[in-house]
């Protein structure tokens, strides 16, 4: 802008000195010729006049002619300086319009960030993995929806507590301490398997990576993503309890068990079999170390069993894929003779072998009868109705007294009490309300006991006094149930009699006028008839339990009266012969409220 207006200057101040150089020429020219014409006095100064003009004149058209060159160059300069500036412009609008396109693409580039971040934090939020960020301190910055779910806290109230607070507090330490580490070493990214505490206290396994942000040496932000492998974890551990009670079971089993690896030929046929495992029974009834015999010949470390066929059996069962149980007599070279059982399947490309020692079982099954034989002797023996049942309520054993006859006692093994009821022709009544008693005993899991009347026929009924108890096995599972029952017709019999007896008594204290009543120690009333219970007002029932201060507060001599019947029971503890006392008393009569007159008979009443 300066240069073009020194171009303008220039060119002003050339075109004035050019302009008043001609004036003044022109001036100078009228006046020499006016004062030609004239020629007066003056004249003299006048063409002194003119020579200043003239000088003037001379000098603006010197200084024209001696500018002009200036004036060019200076034009030259400045039509080159707009040449420039027209470049320069020229750049400018590109530079405008490449700023307008950058800054159309950074529009659109920041529409794209956020359209990333919107679906970054979509993502985030909605997925199934525990996303988390906290600060270097521990708090939480951020949390996705999935860990609140998990944990059970809000996500507010995830935002007001620290990372530590969700850990197990067996084990915040021993993470602290990992994490640590991965601070010292600058480890950018780690994964570890910690246990979290939810809200309501039960423990998830998370599978999380953890990454720090530093500013130098300090963690400005820690980010974790992380997998709930509390269900992974389950199965895992129950895969390991698998292996361990497996490893358990065949180490402590007392059947040999053994798996062969197949070996074939070109023609995949068998030629032999190679040990593969075998547990410390096999081994003990091999009279070989486990050690000894992995990855062995069978053929070659006991070539009996090709003489006596084992290894054919063996080969068909791999070949034809069908499971074989066979005895075997093996003679080891200590000449020790085993007879085993031997079951042999196909397991892979080879087969799993288990036997048993069949000396050693048969011996226990013996023995076993035995046993059965003496206690079922012992069982027939007792008066008392004993039967054994399984869980399906089919009989297992019945003794002569449950049932006394042999042919029966034997038909009824392994049927139940609908069809013995059918079988003898009784009523379904007695089956049914033994079914519901065995479904109270399994599902009570305890014993019970309850009388049952037996109907016969015309006659009087029998009755029995049953109990049933289930017997549990180890695992907690129903084996047995046992049926005790006692005939009680005749105790029955007696306490009908003993009721009747109790029901006359009754009858007759209670249609008697007189006051009839015991008392004991402590002068309470153990019994009294319902004409002195209706002197106080009373019925019999609640005058049990009752003293005569309790009937009668008016009464002032309770306690003589009191003192006078403990020495009449007394009496009776020194004499064979109860003494019969006469008393005379005044009682209140509640009813009207007068006091009436009694006569009193007392005897002692022990038993």
């Amino acid at each position: 802008m300066g240069n073009r207006n020194t171009f303008f200057a220039n060119r002003f101040i050339n075109s004035f000195l050019f302009t008043s150089g001609i004036i003044t020429l022109f001036i100078m020219i009228s006046q020499v010729l006016i004062c030609t014409q004239l020629a007066g006095e003056n004249a003299v100064r006048e063409v002194l006049m003119v020579l200043d003009l003239l000088t003037v004149a001379v000098l603006g058209l010197a200084g024209f002619f001696l500018f002009r060159p200036l004036v060019n160059q200076t034009e030259k300069q400045h039509q080159d300086v707009l040449l420039q500036l027209e470049d320069t412009l020229g750049k400018l609008k590109a530079a405008e319009e490449q700023r307008e396109v950058l800054e159309v693409d950074l529009m659109k580039k920041e529409r794209f960030i956020r359209a990333c971040e919107a679906r970054y934090y979509s993502f985030v939020e909605s997925a199934q993995d525990f996303i988390h960020e906290t600060d270097y301190e521990g708090r939480f910055i951020y949390v996705n929806p999935e860990i609140a779910a998990a944990s059970g806290y809000a996500r507010e109230e995830l935002y007001q507590m620290h990372y530590w607070d969700l850990l197990a507090p067996e084990n915040r330490e021993e993470v602290r301490e990992f994490y640590y580490q991965q601070y010292l070493t600058r480890t950018p990214v780690t994964y570890r398997e910690v246990p979290v505490i939810t809200k309501n206290g039960c423990k998830l396994w998370i599978g999380q990576k953890v990454s720090f942000d530093f500013e130098g040496d300090r963690i400005t932000s820690v980010r974790t993503i992380g997998r709930n492998l509390t269900e992974l974890k389950t199965v895992q551990q129950e895969a390991q309890r698998l292996q361990q009670l497996m490893s358990s079971v065949l180490d402590s089993s007392l059947s040999g068990i053994i798996v062969f690896r197949s070996v074939t030929d070109e023609d995949t046929r068998v030629e032999d079999f190679e040990f593969q495992m075998l547990n410390p029974s096999a081994a003990l009834l091999l009279e070989r170390d486990v050690s000894d015999l992995i990855g062995k010949s069978l053929t070659r470390e006991f070539p009996v069993f090709l003489t006596d066929g084992l290894y054919g059996l063996f080969r068909d069962v791999v070949e034809n894929d069908e499971p074989h149980s066979f005895e075997f007599n093996l003679v080891q070279e200590s000449g020790h003779s085993y007879w085993l059982q031997m079951v042999a399947v196909k397991m892979g490309d080879g087969l799993m072998v288990t036997f048993n020692d069949i000396h050693e079982r048969k011996e226990a099954e013996l023995q076993v009868e035995r046993q059965k034989e003496f206690y079922e002797t012992i069982l027939n023996s007792i008066p008392t109705e004993i039967s054994v049942y399984d869980p399906q309520q089919s009989y297992l054993f019945a003794n002569p007294a449950a049932i006394p006859d042999d042919k029966v006692r034997q038909w009824i093994l392994g049927r139940d009490d609908f069809q013995y009821c059918h079988y003898l022709g009784k009523e379904l009544a007695l089956a049914y309300q033994r079914k519901n008693t065995f479904v109270r005993v399994t599902k009570e899991r305890r014993q019970l006991e309850w009388e049952e009347e037996a109907p016969q026929g015309s006659g009087p009924s029998n009755y029995y006094f049953r109990q049933l108890s289930p017997v549990f096995d180890a695992d907690g599972q129903l084996r047995m149930i046992i049926s005790f029952g006692v005939n009680i017709s005749e105790r029955k019999r007696i306490e009908e009699e003993l009721n009747m007896q109790r029901e006359l008594f009754r009858k007759v204290i209670d249609t008697s006028p007189n006051f009839i009543f015991i008392k004991n120690w402590n002068g309470e009333y153990v019994l009294s008839n319902r004409a002195i219970a209706q002197h106080y007002g009373l019925t019999p029932e609640k005058m049990i339990g009752k003293t005569t201060q309790d009937l009668d507060a008016a009464q002032d001599s309770w306690e003589s009266m009191l003192e006078e019947d403990r020495r009449i029971i007394s009496y009776a503890m020194q004499s064979d012969v109860p003494p019969v006392i006469s008393q005379e008393r005044r009682i209140l009569h509640l009813p009207s409220g007068e006091f009436r007159w009694y006569q009193f008979f007392k005897t002692p009443f022990v038993h």
